[in-house]
């Protein structure tokens, strides 16, 4: 997985089937044909381990089931390869993953699972606000995350987290829409270890706190507000400011340079609600110019069942949206599982259709890993745009890297419900 971004686009020709034949001949797991070697590694919760099923398929041959060593899978294949894994986020609860590329586009993938159901755990301790209105503090997401007033002298946030090590970031902020009073200190506590019922960390932005410096900027004047947020290398993703652009200046609070450790980066995100298009630029220092240019729309596809399957197999028909498509991502979402497919254009060639693959043939398969027949499913395509590495591209956003600085990602949306 050591490519750049594939800068051929997908033309819409006439619709082609590109699932494999879908099955082994039962020997069990397989080593693969060989050609250009093809590696898989996989964590669980942040260890490397084994998954409960992984498997590949080279061009449109069969689908193998692969072999583990210590969460390390090998394949090869000539150009077109799939490869296949399932998360067992809880017990009973699967997740189906697909990535389909071509060895000039990638030879490597990291896949993260998580596995088990979090505890119920509270971080709090002593806060001293430094006379803000506010103190908003948050560890990953939104595993952890509250705005505690800023006249308390303690907080207390509960949530649910798994055993590990986070980032723990707090900033105060002011009720005053004002940019120079909106946003005043930051704390980032780093490696915190979450291991117990109760984490203690105090917070006192007074003896603490770093100032948080204020970019101002002429930007376009937009209907869609600008959302800035500070990700860590440990993934903790903290909103320091949401910015209407008004009067043709974009103006936001950043973290510095000098607080800035390993991958920390910024990103400001627009997103339409109404388009289904999101911009996103990463900086680690404020850019000159921050203009967010949207990404063309994609079409609705046409969503139908694979006829004669015996778990819920979804076909999309789109029609491939204009300009350099880095990623097209297909999923669909039901109680009884998730599938998650990225598909590179590299991989689709001219083609216009995907489909998720008959995999019940496959060596170690079971029909849980897939969606109940049945099933109703949420569904959505996603077609992204970006100059980030496809390496990196493919592994998401929840942990920053360091490649991001300057760069887009921008993404196109369509979804829907079936039946």
């Amino acid at each position: 997985m050591k490519s750049s971004i594939s800068s051929s686009s997908v033309s819409a020709l006439a619709l082609i089937s590109l699932v494999g034949c879908g099955g082994d001949d039962g020997g069990g797991p397989d080593a693969g044909p060989t050609g250009v070697p093809i590696q898989l590694r996989t964590h669980v919760n942040g260890a490397q381990a084994n998954l409960v099923w992984v498997a590949a398929q080279a061009g449109d041959g069969a689908v193998v089931q692969l072999a583990g060593s210590g969460g390390s899978y090998d394949f090869a294949a000539s150009d077109r390869f799939a490869l296949y894994w399932v998360c067992e986020s809880r017990p009973g609860l699967h997740e189906l993953h697909a990535l389909y590329a071509t060895v000039t586009e990638l030879t490597s993938h990291v896949v993260r699972c998580t596995s088990g159901a979090p505890a119920r755990r509270t971080l709090s301790g002593a806060l001293d606000s430094n006379g803000a209105d506010f103190a908003n503090i948050k560890i990953l997401f939104s595993e952890l995350e509250d705005g505690i007033a800023g006249a308390e002298t303690s907080y207390s946030i509960e949530g649910d987290v798994r055993d590990g090590t986070y980032d723990v970031v707090g900033h105060t902020t002011y009720a005053s829409p004002d940019p120079a009073d909106w946003a005043d200190r930051i704390i980032i506590k780093r490696g915190v270890a979450f291991t117990s019922a109760n984490t203690v960390v105090d917070m006192d932005f007074a003896a603490e706190g770093q100032p948080l410096p204020l970019h101002v900027e002429p930007h376009p004047l937009a209907s869609d507000p600008i959302t800035f947020d500070f990700i860590t290398s440990g993934g903790t993703h903290m909103q320091m400011r949401v910015d209407e652009t008004v009067a043709g200046t974009l103006s936001w609070t950043y973290v510095p340079a000098s607080l800035m450790t390993g991958t920390d980066i910024m990103v400001a995100t627009q997103f339409n609600t109404a388009t289904q298009l999101q911009r996103r630029r990463y900086f680690k220092a404020p850019a000159t110019d921050l203009t967010l240019t949207p990404p063309p729309a994609l079409e609705a596809p046409t969503v139908t069942a694979v006829d004669g399957a015996s778990s819920t197999r979804l076909r999309f028909d789109f029609t491939p949206p204009p300009g350099d498509v880095a990623l097209y991502v297909f999923s669909n979402e039901a109680a009884s599982g998730t599938i998650t497919a990225e598909v590179t254009p590299g991989w689709l060639g001219a083609a216009t259709r995907y489909e998720v693959p008959d995999l019940s043939a496959t060596s170690g398969w079971m029909d849980v890993y897939g969606i109940n027949l049945g099933t109703s499913t949420a569904w959505y395509m996603r077609a992204h745009y970006s100059d980030i590495p496809l390496d990196v591209l493919v592994q998401g956003d929840v942990v920053p890297s360091a490649s991001w600085d300057g760069r887009f990602w921008n993404t196109s949306l369509q979804a829907g419900n079936y039946p």
